[in-house]
């Protein structure tokens, strides 16, 4: 029996789309769902090892690449946390 065949192209394969999604201006973006969505998660694995630092904060609130602005909201609590600091 033959796999399913899908509509991938090994460029959407190498960045990590599903078939249902694509990239806008480096934001995922789901098609059935109409959604944009941003990880964060990757961002915080570097903040996870040792102690936190300054610029440990810094480097993790300027690699949230948000050119849309959606996730300005998460990113300026982050700037005021950090020049509280």
């Amino acid at each position: 029996m033959e796999p399913p065949q899908t509509n991938s192209t090994y460029a959407q394969l190498a960045v990590g789309t599903h078939p249902h999604e694509s990239k806008i201006v480096g934001v995922p973006w789901n098609k059935e769902e109409d959604t944009f969505s941003i990880n964060c998660a990757k961002t915080l694995k570097g903040v996870e090892d040792g102690p936190l630092t300054k610029r440990k904060m810094l480097s993790a609130i300027n690699s949230i690449l948000d050119l849309l602005g959606i996730a300005a909201p998460v990113v300026i609590v982050g700037k005021i946390l950090y020049s509280k600091i």
